[in-house]
């Protein structure tokens, strides 16, 4: 996909994330729409243009949030190099992939911004924080991933690079 294109994509989902999500809830919490858009552009486009997206889309988020400035970009570039594992894996063609990977990939990130959160200062309470946040988290990026993988996988298509074939 084109780099430019990518960013803009990101920049429209980071700005839906801060600005329309608070108000969709599902057990509590809201779907991390960057960190899923993230999660698909490691699986489907590798490592490097993973990782820029989560550079980009950590950046955007942090401009438009009120916590300390940073946090969502270690915690989503640390989320997708994790994430990136599986481009690497045997079993990258596991229909089951996209799956636990968002579900790893949601803990890490969330541990991250505790972690990061305690060591800025601020009061983590950390079994609360497992149970009320972290978990729910989990669940509703994993309810949320096929439509994101389903959506990165035809943008993919209609505009990445065209596969060279004999005919």
């Amino acid at each position: 996909m084109d780099p430019y294109l990518a960013i803009l994509v990101l920049a429209l989902v980071a700005l839906l994330q801060s600005t329309m999500m608070p108000h969709v809830r599902l057990l509590g919490v809201s779907p991390n729409l960057v960190l899923l858009l993230t999660v698909s552009s490691v699986l489907l486009q590798g490592m490097r243009e993973g990782l820029l997206a989560a550079l980009v889309g950590g950046l955007m988020l942090d401009a438009l949030s009120g916590a300390p400035f940073g946090l969502s970009t270690v915690s989503l570039v640390l989320a997708s190099a994790l994430a990136g594992l599986g481009e690497i894996n045997v079993f990258r063609a596991a229909k089951f992939l996209p799956y636990a990977t968002i579900v790893m990939a949601t803990l890490v990130y969330n541990m991250i911004i505790l972690f990061l959160l305690q060591m800025t200062g601020h009061v983590v309470i950390w079994h609360a924080s497992l149970w009320r946040v972290v978990l729910p988290a989990m669940l509703v990026n994993l309810a949320c991933m096929p439509v994101v993988y389903g959506l990165s996988c035809w943008l993919r298509k209609r505009f990445g690079p065209r596969s060279v074939e004999w005919q």
